[in-house]
């Protein structure tokens, strides 16, 4: 198997093309050598761009590790979480849920002295424009 982080490994950091890549994940599809993608990125996104690099269905690793997919062809018996809304397949949480932690934000931001707003405080727009992340 392949494990690969993505912007700047995978993809080019600047033009986000998997170009440079392709003679190698060609190489990789063709000797049934999955290659798992590991990202910051969500679930939903990742299954997008393994569509766009015609990958093969393999475990994606998302949300910098908070959780494991696997597709639904893959025999995954501590897959206890069971398929995430709107998607087959599972998932194997590794990380705390939001709803554990967005509780815990007011105190620990009064505790140091900082603001801290999560993004679930916030909405599409607001979190486009202080990530500098497009809503395409």
């Amino acid at each position: 198997m392949i494990v690969t982080d993505l912007d700047g490994t995978l993809l080019d950091h600047v033009t986000y093309s998997a170009a440079p890549a392709r003679t190698a994940l060609a190489a990789a599809a063709a000797r049934q050598v999955p290659v798992i993608l590991c990202s910051s990125k969500t679930l939903a996104e990742m299954r997008a761009l393994v569509r766009v690099l015609g990958l093969a269905a393999a475990p994606l690793i998302v949300e910098n590790g908070g959780a494991v997919w696997f597709p639904p062809q893959w025999n995954v018996p501590d897959a206890q979480h069971g398929p995430p809304p709107h998607t087959a397949g599972h998932v194997v949480r590794l990380g705390t849920s939001a709803e554990t932690l967005a509780p815990l934000l007011a105190p620990l931001a009064a505790q140091v002295g900082a603001t801290l707003r999560g993004f679930s405080a916030m909405d599409d727009d607001e979190v486009a424009r202080r990530t500098g992340l497009s809503l395409s």
